[in-house]
């Protein structure tokens, strides 16, 4: 039997907290550039992933 988890969210509150601060304020908080790093790398992936999640949404919702 295979158990699929999905995680509930794509941030953690810190990360969501630094890239409010950097949008409202400028500042780069303690793990800023690192954070923008990874999301650099993984940033076709995560579209990628989002557009695939909408997608199965959407029909799924229309089934109903």
């Amino acid at each position: 039997m295979v158990i699929s988890m999905v995680r509930l969210y794509i941030l953690t509150e810190y990360e969501r907290k630094m890239l409010q601060r950097f949008l409202e304020k400028g500042e780069k908080l303690n793990g800023f550039r690192n954070l923008i790093y990874n999301l650099k790398k993984g940033q076709k992936q995560l579209e990628e992933d989002l557009k695939l999640i909408n997608e199965v949404m959407q029909k799924f919702s229309e089934g109903k």
